[in-house]
């Protein structure tokens, strides 16, 4: 099965491996693998090969204390009796997550 690469990527694990086991300069394995000299460098310096996990590190929602909750249920209750927000939850604790995702402000 095939790696999965989001879509700027230039190398795979077996690129970065090749990288940091050549002896070649890093200027000729840039010209040879066709990639930036700081990305050979990058991967060279580097104990591994796997992609770092990108994104957000904890969700903010997850954070909210019971007020911020509160306040975010009393936005969105207010959105929705002028209809701009449709709230689409079967748990009560799971609230906060379904009307950030019914995102009122993309209409």
């Amino acid at each position: 099965m095939g790696q999965i690469l989001h879509g700027c990527a230039r190398t795979t694990e077996a690129v970065r491996r090749e990288i940091q086991n050549s002896k070649e300069s890093v200027k000729a394995l840039s010209e040879r693998l066709g990639l930036n000299y700081k990305t050979v460098s990058k991967w060279r310096h580097r104990d591994f090969v796997h992609d770092m996990p990108m994104g957000p590190k904890t969700l903010i929602l997850q954070c909210l204390h019971a007020k911020k909750k509160l306040s975010v249920l009393r936005f969105a209750s207010t959105l929705a009796a002028f209809g701009r927000l449709s709230v689409r939850s079967e748990r009560a604790d799971s609230a906060p997550f379904a009307l950030i995702a019914a995102s009122a402000f993309s209409a």
